[in-house]
């Protein structure tokens, strides 16, 4: 599945770590390792991580037995967790050094391979993916056109592609994403953390002006202030913000088969060749 002759092994790593050498600089998301390294809730939160990948995509049990998935924007494994067991193999791609974060089980690690790469120009062989996973990160690709492109690339004939890209109820976020975006990301992230540990507290005190807030910066407290932080932190704070739900339905036309399974999710089918 991987490209050798552009990767570079990573010593001194349990599993198996590649960076791609025509990889120049990753700082532009060095905020996505900072959160995913130091502040993933995933510990409190596995239910809700299992429900993202196959309730809202609705697979079954077994979807990925014995298939060749790639993990696109896997960050520290949040999702891959519940992949790699079943997988025939698993490539987790990220271009942040939240791969670091990623614990691959022990009894796994022949199947699996972290590549730190750019979504837009991917390291993998042509057609080698039974499944790609791309979950909440497209819209943060500055070209993401040309990451559209690697992805159908990547993909075999016959081939599914699981997409989460923001709903276009997500407008709102853009303005603002342009502010908190030049915001330093450890000072973001800090502010995400006092917002939500008083939004509780205010809501005690006056529940609909805690609510009118919560509504202001488009997000809302929830039982896991730890998840909220993370989706505060990762929806405004990037560079990009695309809202792309209407350019995958219109780019996934026949013969490509679409399937809407809730806002923002889509499975995507690949045409067979010939």
């Amino acid at each position: 599945m991987l490209d050798a002759r552009v990767l570079r092994a990573v010593p001194g790593r349990a599993a198996r770590t590649h960076v791609d050498t025509r990889v120049a600089d990753a700082s532009a998301v060095s905020d996505f390792g900072l959160q995913w390294r130091r502040f993933d809730p995933y510990p409190e939160l596995q239910s809700l991580s299992y429900g993202h990948l196959f309730g809202r995509f609705l697979l079954p049990r077994h979807f990925f037995r014995g298939r060749r998935v790639v993990d696109l924007g896997c960050g520290n494994g949040r999702l891959g967790r519940f992949v790699i067991p079943e997988a025939a193999a698993y490539v987790g791609v990220d271009l942040s050094d939240a791969l670091l974060a990623f614990e691959v089980p022990e009894g796994a690690r022949e199947r699996v391979d972290l590549v730190q790469a750019s979504l837009e120009r991917l390291p993998l062989l042509d057609g080698s993916a039974d499944v790609v996973l791309c979950w909440g990160v497209l819209h943060h690709v500055d070209d993401y056109e040309a990451a559209m492109r690697e992805i159908e690339r990547i993909l075999r004939p016959g081939g599914t592609l699981l997409l989460y890209v923001y709903p276009d109820s997500y407008a709102p976020r853009e303005n603002l994403n342009r502010l908190f975006r030049v915001i330093e990301p450890q000072a973001f992230h800090e502010f995400c953390v006092w917002f939500f540990q008083n939004v509780r507290r205010w809501s005690e005190i006056d529940r609909p002006l805690a609510q009118a807030l919560c509504a202001a910066l488009c997000v809302s407290p929830r039982m896991h202030t730890g998840w909220e932080v993370i989706q505060m932190f990762d929806g405004l704070g990037p560079a990009h913000h695309h809202l792309l739900q209407q350019a995958v339905r219109a780019r996934y036309a026949a013969p490509w088969s679409l399937r809407a399974t809730h806002d923002g999710c889509f499975v995507v089918g690949k045409p067979n060749a010939g």
